[in-house]
């Protein structure tokens, strides 16, 4: 019944003389196996009671008990579970173990397209199922009846009073902070701590912390263009203030290509994706290059900024633009966030909006306003299945990864942050502001400039072209220079030539890539 990969950083232990694989927290994994046996539930107040005791939050398991097998997921789905029940019950932390002959879903893999993960419980076959973030499986072996339950949900405590006390509020948020990165420090001080470091705030914060609380075996690097590349030297300045050794890993299209000529490919497509998510590898081709210069290994502990951004509230729709008044939240999340492709027939838009309302029907969605709905749905779906699914970059590489900005304590504290104070992130930045590390955060520029050394002439050229011809005409031309633009190695599929002809129907090189690995690997014309 069980399908167990020794491929995945889990564990493999005993509970009470019954075989149990896990990965994370024991501590947790161990309190929520005991609550489960005694009371075959787990609720929200138990969870976040024991969970505030605990310095880890993420964890996961699958534990074959007597009767019964108990799986669950932490908070954001760290790592996934996925089960089926066609011919017989089978559940496992590798969802290649249990394809079988299972057909795939068309209309799956049309969201796939569009979105880059399937949404809700499923995947791309039929009857294969992943168990969501916040949730646990109870399956009885004698009916044969699997049951799954949500102990937690990302929507705000309105029955909590919102401090709007912002000196409060900095001191509440940077002792979370502190005691979080000091219990990383503690856990790991035999390890070397490398930092995947942007030129943003979030990577910027976590460095950051990691100095002020006493780490001194820093590594930081920063990877892509070596011609055109805005984040390196926002990365490299900042390391020179903070006199951190920074690395830099320039990427190619040429380190791509030959990637994706090897057998390899096929194994780290089908380990990420797990049928069910696109692989976000992004920092995926500086790994493979830091582990071929040694740099890298089993006693490395990486840390990146995910995703700051989205959980202070950088993504809550502003409901004043005129491009969207008078849409459902339906609309709104689907002209977001499945936009991959920009084409999608009637049929597949309905299939895909139903199916986000089946979501946002899990929960009351009269007592919410839309920007709560809009964060709820995307905590569940884009962030768990497709960002924080980049974790398992590490995993196939072998090497171990914290994102410190995802640890319950934190997600907890915005989650119930007043909506004024998350709009366009109000809090996050008035609190680096006044943190202000060595002088880090005032007054500095952290926006992203897309045009940079070399290619530096452009954004000048863009600049005269909206004067004389207007800002239409800017973001035509603008598109079209995308192509050489920063993240320009990630075209490596396609040439100017297709790039060119295909633009305005796509959203950015992803686009290219998830029609190539559909095709590759679903036998799709």
């Amino acid at each position: 019944m069980i399908k167990f990969s020794d491929k995945r950083n889990w564990n493999v232990s005993k509970f009470d003389n019954h075989d149990l694989y896990y990965y994370g927290n024991l501590d947790i994994v161990e309190k929520i196996i005991k609550e489960l046996i005694n009371k075959n539930k787990i609720d929200r107040l138990f969870y976040e009671k024991i969970i505030n005791n605990e310095v880890f939050s993420f964890f996961g398991f699958i534990f074959d008990y007597k009767d019964k097998i108990y799986s669950i997921t932490d908070h954001c789905r760290s790592k996934p579970i996925f089960y089926c029940n066609d011919k017989e019950f089978q559940i496992t932390n590798d969802s290649n173990l249990i394809i079988n002959n299972k057909k795939i879903s068309q209309n799956n893999l049309n969201e796939y397209m569009l979105s880059g993960y399937v949404s809700n419980n499923e995947t791309l076959y039929n009857n294969l199922l992943q168990i969501e973030a916040g949730t646990y499986l109870i399956y009885e072996k004698k009916n044969n009846n699997i049951n799954c339950y949500q102990f937690y949900q990302y929507i705000p405590n309105l029955n909590k009073n919102s401090n709007n006390n912002l000196a409060s509020l900095f001191s509440i948020f940077n002792n979370i902070l502190d005691i979080n990165f000091k219990n990383i420090i503690t856990k790991y001080k035999n390890n070397n701590f490398w930092i995947a470091l942007s030129g943003g705030r979030d990577s910027a914060l976590v460095l950051c912390k990691l100095i002020e609380n006493g780490c001194t075996n820093i590594t930081a690097y920063t990877y892509g263009s070596k011609i055109n590349n805005d984040d390196a030297i926002k990365a490299k300045n900042l390391c020179s203030k903070l006199n951190i050794k920074w690395i830099f890993i320039a990427v190619s299209k040429k380190d791509i290509k030959e990637f994706i000529s090897t057998d390899r490919f096929e194994l780290y497509y089908k380990y990420v994706s797990d049928n069910s998510s696109f692989p976000n590898f992004l920092d995926f081709f500086a790994l493979i290059k830091l582990k071929k210069l040694n740099k890298l290994n089993k006693k490395s502990i990486i840390l990146n900024g995910h995703t700051g951004d989205y959980i202070s509230g950088g993504h809550i729709p502003n409901l004043n633009l005129p491009i969207n008044k008078d849409k459902t939240i339906e609309d709104l999340i689907f002209n977001k966030h499945y936009k991959l492709q920009k084409k999608s027939t009637l049929y597949v838009t309905e299939y895909i909006k139903s199916k986000i309302k089946t979501k946002l029907k899990k929960i009351d969605s009269n007592q919410y306003k839309i920007e709560n709905l809009y964060e709820y749905w995307e905590f569940e779906e884009r962030q768990s299945k497709f960002i924080l699914n980049g974790q398992k970059n590490y995993d196939f590489l072998e090497l171990n990864s914290i994102i410190p900005l995802w640890d319950i304590k934190v997600v907890n504290f915005f989650k119930d942050l007043s909506l004024n104070l998350k709009r366009n992130k109000k809090f996050y930045l008035e609190y680096l502001d006044n943190y202000n590390y060595k002088n880090v955060f005032a007054n500095n520029k952290f926006n992203n400039n897309e045009w940079t050394g070399k290619l530096l002439f452009i954004r000048y050229l863009l600049f005269l072209i909206k004067i004389l011809f207007g800002k239409k005409i800017r973001n035509y031309l603008q598109q079209i220079l995308q192509y050489y633009g920063q993240n320009h190695y990630l075209f490596s599929l396609v040439s100017f030539k297709t790039y060119f002809f295909e633009f305005q129907n796509i959203r950015n090189p992803y686009s290219f890539w998830i029609k190539y690995a559909v095709k590759l690997f679903y036998k799709t014309k």
